[in-house]
């Protein structure tokens, strides 16, 4: 998410950081105001983009081999770029790599398009995105994100593209129909336009399964102590974080308070008598 000749600009990246945490969004729009400072990169997330780099390079050699490949230029302005992959899709040419889809506040940068024969489409052909992943299999994630590629493609060449590829880490190809993704997609696209439109004037964070790759990170974590968040709790889930909340008890001195008689509704009373001692351990390590 950035600024552009003073709009702002998303793309898939940041849709899906708005499905997986709130607060994360709210801390990217707060960033394009002031300086905040970001977690340094994970060192085991440097390497598997490493190895997904290595994948995509791989299957681009394999198709260069097979087929003519326009390649568009990585270090040109957005624009350009964006120019550029429209006289591609205009050439017909089989493939085109590294394509950039503009159509503002969204863009997006696909792997690959991928020329299919379609009667009905201008020309009679069009194009499809392809991406390279080193999954299995295809996740929610990567549906997200072709189907921003396949809405931005549809209004670029007047076709919209049935069908969204995968090229799996084993070299396998997963085909993803548009169609049956497209109105999740609208629907994320729409609450996440409506959330930038209107953010709240404060938000704080709440542990996420996205927390351990999160620029902001560091951030979220230094708040937590700051608030004396339950999720410093050795082993607590957000499950019983909920439960623990519902009954009044939001803090780890709070649930360390807790008498040995106490309750929580929906909660085995094994489980919070050992969230009340692990807190009050962690209470009292604190104190010495």
């Amino acid at each position: 998410m950035h600024r552009r000749h003073g709009n702002l600009l998303c793309a898939p990246s940041d849709l899906l950081r708005f499905l997986g945490c709130l607060h994360a969004t709210w801390l990217d729009l707060k960033a394009l105001n002031e300086p905040l400072e970001r977690a340094a990169d994970d060192p085991q997330m440097a390497l598997i983009q490493d190895h997904g780099h290595a994948h995509e390079r791989a299957f681009l050699d394999d198709l260069k081999a097979r087929y003519t490949v326009t390649a568009i230029p990585a270090d040109t302005a957005l624009e350009d770029r964006a120019q550029a992959t429209r006289e591609a899709l205009q050439s017909g040419v089989q493939v085109i790599y590294q394509a950039t889809l503009l159509q503002p506040p969204w863009h997006g940068h696909a792997d690959f398009l991928w020329r299919v024969e379609t009667p009905d489409a201008p020309g009679g052909f069009a194009y499809e995105p392809v991406d390279t992943k080193l999954a299995r299999h295809a996740s929610a994630r990567h549906a997200i994100q072709l189907a921003c590629y396949a809405d931005l493609l549809a209004a670029e060449q007047g076709a919209t593209p049935r069908d969204m590829h995968l090229v799996l880490g084993d070299g396998s190809w997963e085909a993803l129909r548009f169609a049956g993704i497209a109105y999740y997609w609208r629907r994320a696209r729409a609450r996440f336009e409506a959330y930038l439109a209107d953010p709240p004037a404060v938000s704080h964070p709440e542990p996420v399964p996205a927390c351990p790759l999160c620029p902001w990170r560091e951030r979220c974590r230094a708040e937590w102590v700051d608030r004396d968040h339950l999720t410093q709790v050795a082993d607590i889930r957000r499950g019983q974080i909920a439960k623990l909340r519902s009954a009044g008890i939001d803090t780890v001195a709070a649930l360390a308070a807790q008498d040995e008689s106490a309750r929580v509704p929906g909660m085995a009373d094994g489980t919070f008598a050992r969230l009340r001692t692990q807190a009050a351990l962690q209470v009292r390590g604190r104190e010495a």
